[in-house]
């Protein structure tokens, strides 16, 4: 028997609703989970008792660091308190998570599945139908989590069975997944199950993923889901001709008119991205920094322009009060990024972006490890973490689930690790 036979091959109630009421929101500076709270607080009680495992302690220098450049960054950008408070307590918030989860559920890989099952229908419950933190939920509840988290908890599950999902189930149930988002107007989600599905056929059908498990080559891989991404709204959209995807046959038509194909428009983002980097590469404009007269956001709007995607340059400064401030407690338009790693090139220029890197190599190195044993659920989060690297906020929603990520990977990677000794 294996050294990680297990006793339980259910859920475990007492920790699905732990998971369940520490997924619970709240706003304080900005958004912020009680699973945070909970963490910080654990780690100050707990502070002799702490363990780190190597890649920990590597993270934690990094972050060090990164806050040295996030002060700095303020400092010279004269960024108001509150905003430096936001930005400067944003990677340590996400930090002491990672850092309790692996102390709280170390060895506990099955317990914490469990805790994660709970922690992911407590968030799709109670923050949109309850407290309603996302406004858009209940224009497209498949979009704005129920396809995530359908998907998330069929493969959880799958993780209690002795004998895993085969490749063509998997492929089977996925598929059924993708057609089921695109119906319901979805793009992000079916083109990031899609990248999964080929990353799950590489990783048990070759060796050429190898390459990517390096220093000197994870960025690559990062940056093929990223052109790849690009390349894909260049096509023709092959789904147009299915009235079954009309939504997402309006959307495509209306970004696809430009030069450079949907992405471009849908992202638009990296071209103040961009621009902003440009002007400070260095340490950047500081933390959430106000786009002063809109002026990255009307670089965005003169390429579209220029582009054929738009026939007019929107008055910004109408546009934000009709709609933005809907959805913000300040006055001012942040410089755009809609990115992970954007958003810290803008805030703190590349030396402030390291952490990101490297977080992205801590996360790519793991996975390709272990990633010929892994299930879907591994391959789909890995490809959706990269995919949002890239083209989502950097905000509570996104920060915690990249912590509940990180700590399956490593759990589930002690837990590979453990079976292989023991059977040599």
């Amino acid at each position: 028997m294996s050294i990680n036979a297990r006793k339980l091959d259910i859920i475990n109630v007492k920790f699905l609703l732990f998971g369940f009421i520490l997924s619970q929101k709240i706003t304080l500076i900005g958004q912020i989970y009680l699973l945070e709270i909970f963490s910080i607080l654990y780690l100050i009680l707990n502070v002799t008792k702490i363990k780190f495992n190597p890649l920990l302690k590597k993270l934690l220098v990094v972050l060090l660091f990164h806050l040295m450049v996030v002060i700095y960054s303020d400092y010279i950008n004269q960024s108001s308190i509150d905003l430096f408070l936001k930005g400067f307590f944003s990677l340590p918030i996400f930090f002491a998570t990672v850092l309790f989860l692996f102390n709280y559920f170390n060895n506990k890989y099955f317990i914490f599945i469990s805790f994660l099952i709970g922690f992911l229908m407590g968030d799709l419950l109670i923050n949109n139908f309850i407290n309603i933190y996302n406004p858009f939920f209940f224009g497209n509840p498949w979009k704005w989590g129920v396809g995530f988290l359908s998907l998330c908890l069929l493969f959880l599950y799958d993780e209690f069975k002795e004998n895993k999902m085969s490749l063509k189930n998997s492929f089977i149930f996925t598929t059924i997944l993708i057609f089921i988002s695109l119906i319901s107007s979805s793009r992000a989600l079916p083109l990031t199950i899609f990248f999964a599905q080929i990353l799950f056929f590489f990783t048990l059908k070759t060796n050429l993923l190898e390459f990517f498990n390096n220093k000197k080559n994870f960025f690559l891989f990062s940056l093929i889901i990223f052109l790849a991404t690009f390349a894909l709204g260049l096509l023709p959209g092959k789904i147009n001709s299915f009235n079954y995807f009309d939504d997402v046959n309006k959307k495509n038509i209306s970004q696809n008119q430009g030069t450079f194909g949907v992405v471009v428009a849908a992202r638009s983002e990296w071209i103040a991205i961009y621009h902003a980097f440009k002007d400070k590469p260095i340490t950047g404009h500081g933390s959430y920094p106000a786009d002063k007269n809109y002026y990255y956001t009307s670089k965005m709007g003169e390429f579209l322009y220029d582009n054929n995607y738009i026939d007019i340059i929107p008055n910004y400064d109408s546009l934000f009060e009709m709609t933005l401030q809907s959805f913000t407690t300040r006055m001012e338009k942040q410089i755009p990024s809609h990115s992970f790693f954007g958003f810290h090139l803008i805030c703190y220029g590349l030396l402030g972006s390291l952490f990101m890197i490297v977080l992205l190599y801590y996360i790519t190195t793991t996975y390709f490890n272990h990633c010929k044993d892994l299930n879907f659920y591994f391959h789909f989060n890995f490809i959706t973490f990269i995919y949002n690297f890239y083209f989502s906020p950097w905000g509570a929603s996104h920060r915690i689930l990249v912590a509940l990520f990180l700590i399956i990977l490593i759990l589930k990677s002690d837990s590979l690790s453990k079976n292989k000794n023991f059977k040599s």
